[in-house]
């Protein structure tokens, strides 16, 4: 565990939240069912509706992985009945495209068993729950899951027996689900720095798609881009330029942003 400040704390739970949110975002191209879990950093997708118009799930899932690539986020991947079913079996060494038994159809024996077989520690509950669980001398899933649900509410309350039934399919698990903002916005982070202009091509070619893909999803035209460079001194320059195109034009908004934030960064 790292060993924060309060304030540095904060600071990192305001740009993961950030990033969880701009996840959200790129990922609402793939299904209009997502959501956000703050408390595991986790972005959830209901793929099932997208399955035809990406011709299958192996497509959807290419494209998925690409794009988090392309983003280059370290992420780990889940498939299963529902979210929290979804996060743990994440955990699993198995391809997610590996629990289907056909392109739309969960292979739910494959899940059970994999979810049955990961250990106490894994599962998102309190600290105080687990150590009772581990007083028990259970070490993994499968007991909790054989053990009768009357005597686990009265030693482990109703909540942790609604996560059970979630994660044995006996119930759903419905979660609120993300709506893009009203205001576009996006960043890239560079622990070690810029060396030269030219690096700035390809985060400004990136962020401007998802620009793109955001306009197209609320189905609107920018009119006023504002572009913030933010140094390691805690400084920052910002660059607003108006746009009177009728359509997005990415190449020429990228040639104009370019030479905008070029300028701004011949200090580099």
């Amino acid at each position: 565990d790292l060993v924060r400040s309060r304030g540095l704390g904060d600071v990192y739970k305001r740009q993961e939240l950030q990033l969880l949110e701009q996840t959200a975002l790129w990922a609402y191209r793939f299904s209009p069912a997502v959501a956000i879990d703050r408390q595991l950093g986790s972005v959830y997708l209901e793929l099932r509706g997208s399955l035809r118009l990406f011709k299958g799930f192996n497509r959807l899932f290419h494209y998925l992985q690409r794009g988090l690539e392309q983003r280059q986020l370290h992420f780990f991947c889940g498939l299963a009945h529902n979210p929290v079913a979804a996060y743990l079996i994440s955990y699993c060494p198995l391809h997610p495209g590996d629990y289907r038994r056909s392109s739309a159809t969960l292979d739910s024996d494959k899940i059970q068993q994999q979810l049955q077989a990961l250990p106490v520690a894994l599962l998102p509950c309190d600290k105080k729950t687990k150590q009772l669980i581990h007083s028990m001398g259970i070490k993994q899933l499968r007991p909790l899951f054989e053990l009768p649900a009357a005597s686990l509410g009265k030693r482990l309350g109703n909540d942790f027996c609604q996560l059970l039934a979630y994660l044995k399919d006996e119930e759903e698990e419905h979660r609120p689900l993300f709506s893009p903002p009203n205001t576009f916005a996006s960043s890239r982070y560079f622990a070690g720095g810029l060396d030269n202009k030219q690096q700035l091509e390809q985060p400004i070619q990136a962020l401007l798609s998802e620009l793109k893909h955001y306009l197209r999803l609320r189905q609107l035209i920018n009119r006023q881009l504002c572009w913030q460079l933010k140094y390691f001194d805690n400084s920052y320059e910002s660059l607003t330029l108006q746009t009177s195109h009728r359509s997005f034009s990415q190449r020429s908004l990228f040639e104009i942003c370019l030479l905008y934030t070029s300028d701004a960064a011949d200090d580099l």
